[in-house]
C-alpha cells in the first residue's frame, strides 16, 4: 500500500492526517479480497503518415502523443485490467455504512489497480525487451473512440470489462492501456 499515492487520489496535498492514514489502513485489506483480472495482446506496428498502425488490423495510433510515445518501437502491448464488479459491490456496501470510508476505499482501489497494472506491465517486459510507459486513449490528443477498437482486439469482455457507446468502461476500476515495445539492444 502506498499511502502517499492514495492521498493523491483523495486530493490531499502533502502528508495525510492521522485520521486519514488510520482509515486507509482500515479499509485497504478489502483491496486484496477483490480479484484482479487482466488480458494482454502483442501487435507489431507499422509507421504511417500520421502515426502508427497495428499490423494486421485497421487500428491506427495517431496524434502527437502516440507518435512520440511509440517512436522507435517495433510493436505494442495492448492490455486491460479490472477489479471487476466485486469492487463496485464492496464500495456500495461500505458506502451504506460510512460514505467517508467508501471515499477512502475508492482511492485505495485506484492505487491497488495501478499497482496491479504496473505488475502486468513488468511481466510483459520479462523477456528483456523494453516497454514504454503505458498510455490510455482519451488522454491528451488520443481519440477516445480508439478505445472501442482496443477493447475488441483484447476481447476485454472475457476479463469482465464492458464498454458503452461513450467509450466508458464498466466496472469503474477498469483500464485499457497500451505500451510500446522496443527491442533489446
Amino acid at each position: 500500500m502506498n499511502i502517499r499515492e492514495i492521498a493523491l487520489y483523495l486530493k490531499i496535498k502533502g502528508e495525510p492526517d492521522e485520521e486519514t492514514v488510520a482509515l486507509i489502513k482500515e479499509v485497504y485489506p478489502s483491496c486484496a479480497a477483490v480479484p484482479y483480472r487482466c488480458r494482454a495482446v502483442y501487435f507489431p506496428i507499422e509507421k504511417t503518415e500520421k502515426g502508427f498502425k497495428l499490423t494486421g488490423t485497421d487500428v491506427k495510433l495517431e496524434g502527437r502523443l502516440a507518435s512520440r510515445h511509440f517512436d522507435g518501437c517495433e510493436g505494442v502491448y495492448l492490455f486491460c485490467g479490472t477489479l471487476g464488479m466485486e469492487s463496485e459491490r464492496k464500495l456500495r456496501e461500505i458506502f451504506s455504512l460510512s460514505p467517508k470510508k467508501a471515499v477512502v476505499l475508492d482511492a485505495c482501489f485506484s492505487e491497488y489497480l495501478e499497482r496491479k497494472l504496473d505488475e502486468t506491465e513488468n511481466s510483459l517486459s520479462s523477456d528483456g525487451r523494453t516497454l514504454t510507459s503505458r498510455i490510455s486513449y482519451g488522454y491528451g490528443d488520443l481519440d477516445i473512440a480508439v478505445q472501442k477498437k482496443l477493447y475488441d482486439l483484447l476481447e476485454a469482455r472475457k476479463a469482465g470489462i464492458y464498454i458503452n457507446e461513450s467509450f466508458m468502461l464498466t466496472p469503474n476500476k477498469s483500464v485499457i492501456a497500451i505500451a510500446g515495445v522496443r527491442s533489446k539492444n
